[in-house]
């Protein structure tokens, strides 16, 4: 029986790796047996590029939002792996949404009807805190914080938090922070010292992503790591956060079965 566990994967900042994290999170949970739906919630589409979408005639998020459909537009990339596509036409509902007295929760009356055809249900995001991280937040059962460990990225994390909490209290109480992503981490003595104040402050996951190139290599190519170069580290550190993910979720991996099967 599927979960339908919807993850969204927010901050304010851009640049931290919350694209490359759904995209390579949901590559490592296909190959882990699961089926699962990457839901591109950004007018700039870069998890659509990434997966190699490029149909310009199909429907995407826009429609489906725009025109209140019964069911987001779902296409097969691969095997157990979906994409809901987006376009930058969808930055013009960033005004509209909010007019709309359901806009915020557009994107979960929509997902309700579908999240239970899949294991995960991964929902990128932009970069800003407005209508449309929302809509993906009333939407989630799960939210998780991606991070670069630089002072700037830093900066602004509490108010990301604060903003989740209050969702919580209010009209989404089952959100649950499962906890902030490390990414681009190194050696460097500032990026270490911020890593090391940042999980001080917040519940973060074990697992950092140290700054490699092949990441940004194969997201050029529109591949995942784990095709592109399953040695890398990049590969190995995705692979360990997706198995530290599946462990906070109390949901054990099956290699090679179409199912998840819950402890």
């Amino acid at each position: 029986m599927k979960h339908g566990i919807t993850i969204a994967f927010v901050n304010h900042k851009g640049g931290v790796g919350k694209t490359t994290s759904v995209h390579q999170i949901g590559a490592s949970l296909v190959q882990k047996g699961f089926k699962v739906l990457l839901v591109d919630n950004d007018p700039q589409a870069n998890l659509t590029f990434m997966n190699g979408w490029n149909e310009e005639n199909e429907t995407t998020i826009y429609d489906a939002i725009a025109e209140g459909n019964e069911n987001l537009p779902v296409y097969e990339i691969s095997e157990n792996l979906f994409l809901t596509p987006s376009e930058l036409d969808y930055a013009s509902l960033e005004l509209q949404l909010p007019t709309d007295p359901l806009g915020h929760f557009a994107l979960r009356t929509i997902l309700e009807n579908q999240k239970k055809e899949y294991d995960f249900v991964l929902i990128d995001n932009p970069p800003t805190l407005g209508v449309f991280v929302s809509n993906a937040l009333f939407a989630a059962d799960k939210v998780v914080i991606i991070t670069e460990s630089s002072s700037l990225s830093a900066k602004g994390l509490q108010v990301v938090v604060d903003l989740i909490q209050k969702l919580k209290k209010g009209a989404n109480k089952s959100l649950e922070l499962l906890g902030l992503v490390l990414t681009k981490t190194s050696n460097y003595v500032v990026r270490r010292d911020t890593a090391d104040w940042i999980r001080e402050q917040y519940d973060v996951f074990e697992t950092g992503i140290r700054q490699t190139v092949s990441l940004e290599e194969a997201a050029a190519l529109q591949q995942n790591i784990f095709d592109y170069n399953p040695k890398s580290s990049g590969a190995e550190d995705y692979q360990n956060l997706t198995n530290e993910l599946l462990k906070k979720l109390n949901i054990k991996p099956i290699k090679g079965k179409k199912k998840a099967v819950k402890k």
